[in-house]
């Protein structure tokens, strides 16, 4: 929240990996409204936050995101994801129809 509007919104799946029994965390949207110019890393860093306050407390092992679902400029994605020692795995690959 900034003053009483949302600003922010995040939402995710808790589910159990399929080879083991250690649980998972998958980001489906991360948002941050920029009508006043709030998506910043720190905006996305007090997003993060919680979501790992949230992991702790239902004892997830892994996080996984994708990449396009942080709207930030390449360097302060990477730099973001980096301070979070987030790793990179492997590429996805989708197509349109």
């Amino acid at each position: 929240y900034h003053n009483d509007k949302l600003i922010g919104a995040l939402v995710y799946d808790l589910t159990v990996n399929y080879y083991n029994t250690k649980k998972l965390c998958i980001i489906q949207v991360l948002q941050i409204d920029n009508t006043d110019n709030l998506r910043t890393p720190k905006t996305y860093q007090l997003l993060l936050n919680e979501l790992y306050k949230r992991c702790e407390t239902e004892n997830v092992c892994k996080i996984i995101c994708l990449e396009d679902d942080i709207l930030l400029d390449k360097n302060s994605k990477l730099d973001l994801l980096i301070k979070n020692q987030w790793n990179e795995k492997q590429t996805l690959w989708n197509k349109v129809i």
